[in-house]
């Protein structure tokens, strides 16, 4: 029998953000994700997270920044972030990060 799939909505994502990414196409979490996440809700953690390209590492900080971005949580104060620093190493990976 197969497992069934977890969906963002089913993880610790706000219904706001899920909608969000369900618009993008990003319809359930990676495996990659769904072992990040544990680690990157740890607010004493600075974590990497390593994997082959199209795993879906970026995608993992960026909805958990965003999370907490929702959710008013962390480094958000009012709903602005007080501190993010996105260092990508390539521009083909900024182009795909800001859309």
């Amino acid at each position: 029998m197969d497992e069934p799939k977890v969906g963002f909505k089913d993880l610790f994502v706000y219904q706001h953000l899920a909608d969000l990414l369900k618009k993008k196409s990003i319809l359930e979490p990676k495996p990659i994700q769904l072992a990040a996440f544990p680690y990157l809700k740890r607010i004493e953690n600075d974590i990497v997270i390593r994997g082959v390209n199209g795993s879906g590492k970026t995608c993992a900080y960026l909805i958990y920044l965003m999370e907490a971005y929702f959710s008013n949580s962390l480094f958000v104060v009012d709903r602005q972030l007080e501190s993010v620093i996105i260092i990508l190493p390539t521009p083909e990976l900024c182009q795909q990060v800001s859309n």
